[in-house]
């Protein structure tokens, strides 16, 4: 998720609620889009519909429609790392 989407989610759902403006999750999507383009240069939908939305969310921009995914309450989650990690040294007088 990345940062710019989630400050225009959060406008966007702010200046909603403030004003009262009833819009469609659609909308507010489509919202916080543009202003996610105006900052990366296009509109990560993606970042900013899991920061709108939260969860697991699939979105379909071309039929408007935003599909949440909830997972289970009960689910495990595994965290791999490896024991070691390679590292290069550099050595006296080496580029």
């Amino acid at each position: 998720m990345g940062s710019s989407g989630a400050s225009s989610a959060a406008t966007a759902f702010a200046l909603a609620k403030l004003f009262d403006i009833g819009v469609s999750e659609t909308d507010l999507l489509r919202i916080a889009g543009e202003g996610e383009a105006l900052v990366a240069g296009a509109p990560h939908y993606d970042n900013v519909a899991a920061s709108l939305f939260g969860g697991v969310v699939l979105i379909d921009i071309l039929k408007e429609r935003v599909y949440r995914i909830r997972p289970p309450t009960s689910m495990y989650i595994a965290i791999v790392a490896p024991r070691g990690v390679a590292t290069a040294e550099k050595k006296n007088g080496a580029g």
